[in-house]
């Protein structure tokens, strides 16, 4: 059980990378591509681009992955975003700046997988022990058997 354990959990270290180490809150923002436009903000000063964030906790593994839908993505800086409402969404399109409709996208399945891998560990360690179990049968009752045919043998 430890074994398997272990083996899970540095697979999933291995696979995560860069993920293994968060603990806590960690945000992906994640580019759209519309035409290579620029999009202003309300400064008028940044340029933006569409994109779409998504939002996880990790503890060693992913506990849960959340899409948090369209944002702009600062084009000088692409880890500053801001959220688009609604509201900045139909201004925007009023504007003609975004498309209307706005292009669908997809989070990839392997963001899922890492946003939910600790779940997947402890289905692993379950399934794990109870195919042992079914297959092997109870380590524990072999033992005590074989110490009840000890003490037996040295009765007799």
């Amino acid at each position: 059980m430890k074994k398997a354990f272990l083996i899970l959990l540095f697979t999933t270290i291995y696979f995560t990378k860069s993920k293994a180490a968060v603990f806590g809150k960690d945000e992906n923002l994640h580019a759209i591509e519309i035409n290579n436009e620029k999009i202003p903000v309300e400064d008028g000063n940044t340029n933006c681009y569409l994109g779409f964030k998504t939002s996880g906790y990790y503890f060693i593994a992913g506990l849960y992955l959340k899409n948090d839908g369209y944002v702009l993505i600062e084009q000088a800086n692409q880890n500053t975003y801001f959220p688009l409402t609604e509201n900045d969404i139909a201004y925007y399109q009023k504007q003609k700046i975004l498309p209307t409709p706005l292009p669908t996208y997809k989070v990839p399945i392997v963001e899922y997988l890492l946003g939910f891998s600790l779940w997947i560990i402890v289905i692993g360690v379950f399934l794990y022990a109870i195919i042992k179990r079914t297959l092997f049968g109870n380590d524990n009752e072999a033992i005590v058997d074989d110490e009840n045919k000890t003490k037996q043998n040295e009765l007799q």
